[in-house]
């Protein structure tokens, strides 16, 4: 998780609303951003701000990526941009091509970025985990 003590740390709050209810969300891959820093922002958040943030945030999630995947069923060679993307994984929860580009502040990028090329090694050293790690 980024050291930055800017508006960047939302990313993480926002992924671990998600990743708490993954069936509302859609998002399979949520549970794989959330750090021990991440959670417990999130805890001191839903105690001092809002209790019910994983449920407004799971819910905006789905809406968006079921309208994704109605946009890239309806038109061929489609373009999703993503701007202030964060931790969201809507490119690998499709199911046809779409072009996805994704943009958020350069240490945002750049730590995802990291984690998935981390991941993708683990995947291919590692055949028995390609259903658990994107």
């Amino acid at each position: 998780m980024p050291s930055n003590a800017d508006v960047s740390v939302t990313a993480f709050i926002v992924n671990a609303s998600r990743a708490r209810l993954e069936a509302l969300s859609g998002d399979i891959y949520a549970k794989l951003w959330v750090t021990e820093e991440a959670q417990r922002l999130w805890d001191e958040f839903s105690r001092e701000v809002y209790p019910y943030d994983d449920v407004n945030l799971s819910l905006r999630h789905r809406f968006f990526l079921d309208h994704l995947r109605a946009f890239i069923g309806k038109y061929n060679n489609p373009l999703f941009v993503n701007v202030a993307a964060g931790l969201t994984s809507y490119p690998l929860l499709l199911d046809k091509p779409c072009r996805c580009v994704e943009t958020d502040f350069p240490h945002v990028m750049d730590f995802k970025k990291d984690k998935i090329l981390k991941w993708q090694q683990e995947v291919s050293s590692h055949p028995a985990r390609r259903s658990i790690i994107p």
